[in-house]
């Protein structure tokens, strides 16, 4: 009989376990997986005593991957910023007169920790190809899209937490709305 290198098997675990498991990749996870449960084969271990081996190894190698930070200054010296999107707030409001949706991101800076934010506006946008044209026409239709764009001149935010710079350019963007919302 010939026997396959390796086989599928399907097996079902707890929630907890399989949300860690869910975070590794699939190399890690079938190696971590044969490792653990051939140890727990040979030691004579239950079925439950293997998942609970398994389970504490991936949490620990979950907390592993958790304690490295995003920004290394070793591995990511070329950058003179790195920033996290940590928060994203999404508000509909009225600015000259028209309703809008503002998008403002609170950034943490990974190398001193503090947070700016950023803000986009959604703006309509009608697209008219100029090529490929095909007898004089063009291929395709005028296409309308939206589109966030940066909001260039919004204020400068600089504080020590997400939320924080949040609320700070909240206000900023009340100072740049209309009054009340629409009827």
């Amino acid at each position: 009989m010939v026997r396959d290198e390796n086989s599928k098997v399907t097996f079902y675990a707890d929630l907890d376990v399989k949300e860690n498991l869910d975070l590794l990749d699939p190399g890690t996870k079938s190696s971590t997986i044969n490792k653990l449960l051939r140890q727990g084969f040979a030691t004579g271990a239950t079925m439950s005593k293997k998942v609970e081996v398994l389970d504490a190894k991936i949490r620990r190698i979950e907390a592993a991957s958790q304690e490295i930070p995003m920004y290394n200054s070793e591995l990511h010296g070329f950058c003179f910023e790195f920033h996290t999107v940590e928060k994203t707030l999404q508000v509909a409001a009225i600015r000259n007169g028209e309703e809008t949706t503002v998008k403002l991101e609170a950034l943490r800076n990974e190398k001193t920790g503090r947070y700016k934010t950023r803000a986009y506006y959604e703006e309509n946008f009608t697209l008219q190809p100029t090529y490929p044209k095909a007898h004089g026409k063009h291929t395709r239709e005028p296409d309308d899209f939206v589109t966030w764009v940066p909001w260039v001149d919004f204020p400068w935010v600089d504080r020590e937490t997400a939320d924080a710079a949040l609320w700070q350019a909240l206000g900023f963007l009340r100072d740049r709305c209309d009054a009340g919302a629409p009827a």
